[in-house]
């Protein structure tokens, strides 16, 4: 339900935090999505699903950055 009410944003995993939160995992590039302009779209689903929701950079999203950067670290040495 959680990740239903932050569509359009794809949702990569949701975790419960005890009975009042949520942390949510997703992509950076699909962060905006989620909070929408000036929060609205988060403290919207929030309210829906009666919980707080914490927004988790998906690891997926940081392995493929350090790859990047390590990419690019690699051309500027050569």
């Amino acid at each position: 339900m959680i990740a239903d009410a932050l569509k359009p944003a794809v949702i990569s995993r949701v975790e419960l935090v005890g009975t009042t939160a949520a942390q949510v995992w997703l992509d950076e590039d699909q962060r905006s999505l989620a909070i929408g302009k000036m929060g609205q779209n988060i403290a919207l689903a929030s309210q829906l699903v009666g919980l707080n929701i914490n927004l988790v950079q998906s690891e997926k999203s940081t392995q493929e950055r350090q790859a990047e950067l390590d990419e690019q670290v690699d051309e500027a040495v050569e």
